[in-house]
């Protein structure tokens, strides 16, 4: 084994494989590669000398000797980090470090404003936010918890819903001036140019009204993007209708730079998340972060 690797991070690997149940998930999980992860756990092997997970053709299977390293290790990782919390004197008052991790979508004055709130409950906390999308190592990266929009794929963190975001269909007036369409007749919609998320609506839009009708279009997005922001600036520039949370174009439809159409349909909620790993469940500063950030989305939400 190279001692220049971190034991501790392949232990968490290890540990991430078997609660995933596939080195691919755990790849993911951990925002690395399958192959990565893979001599990981081989040189975790190598340093013990055992076989704690055997791969076939077919699958994976953990050994006997996994099963009794699996619970050694998830052990070791959740009192180290509860060991941590004890020293900062979290069980006292919150103190130390808080290290959130957000999406570009969430405003600088959101986040400030939530960050203002939080010194007040929790003045000795230090509050650092890093933005990002990708997925989270809690351990490796130091994040004590993640504020993301839909639903989580990591099926081994702790996740507090704390909103949802509502979305309405929006286009820029010029657009609407050059497509005809009716707006009573969702089926109508179907052939006009649409911009979509790129894994999200991407062929198919579900909307829904007030009358529990139901109206599913099939589409073929002219434009796709990976962020929600693009997809807005593409519509204001007239490239065609978006499905998009209407906290992001409240203030363009309120400048008239964007056009509410369908006014009587809207899509699945978008919900709001915080994630957390295990091990941070009883930190009280974690515990106020979250009952300061839900107050806060829900107020600019329903605003």
């Amino acid at each position: 084994m190279d001692f220049k690797v971190n034991r501790f991070v392949l232990m968490d690997t290890f540990v991430r494989i078997v609660e995933m149940g596939s080195f691919t998930e755990a790849a993911r999980l951990l925002n690395t590669s399958q192959p990565t992860v893979s001599r990981q756990l081989q040189s975790l092997e190598s340093f013990i000398g055992l076989e704690l997970i055997n791969r076939t053709t077919h699958g994976m299977r953990i050994t006997e000797a996994g099963r009794r390293y699996y619970e050694y290790a998830r052990k070791l990782i959740s009192e180290m980090v509860q060991f941590e919390h004890d020293m900062r004197g979290e069980r006292v008052e919150p103190r130390g470090y808080l290290r959130v991790a957000v999406p570009h979508l969430l405003a600088p004055e959101w986040l400030t404003n939530v960050a203002a709130r939080y010194f007040e409950a929790c003045p000795l906390v230090k509050l650092e936010w890093v933005t990002s999308e990708a997925p989270a190592r809690f351990h490796e990266e130091s994040i004590d918890c993640i504020i993301r929009f839909g639903q989580p794929f990591d099926q081994t963190s702790e996740v507090r819903q704390v909103g949802e975001l509502d979305r309405i269909v929006v286009a820029s007036p010029a657009f609407v001036e050059k497509h005809a369409f009716d707006q009573s007749d969702c089926a109508s919609f179907r052939d006009i140019p649409w911009i979509s998320l790129v894994n999200k609506d991407k062929n198919k839009l579900v909307l829904h009204n007030d009358r529990q009708e139901r109206c599913e279009l099939k589409i073929d997005p002219v434009f796709s993007a990976d962020q929600v922001l693009v997809t807005r600036e593409a519509a204001r520039q007239g490239i065609g209708a978006v499905l998009i949370p209407e906290w992001v174009v409240r203030d363009d439809i309120a400048a008239g730079r964007l056009v509410r159409i369908l006014p009587e349909w809207v899509g699945e909620p978008v919900p709001v998340n915080i994630m957390f790993s295990q091990e941070m469940g009883e930190s009280a500063k974690l515990a106020k972060f979250i009952d300061v950030a839900a107050s806060a989305i829900h107020q600019v939400l329903k605003a």
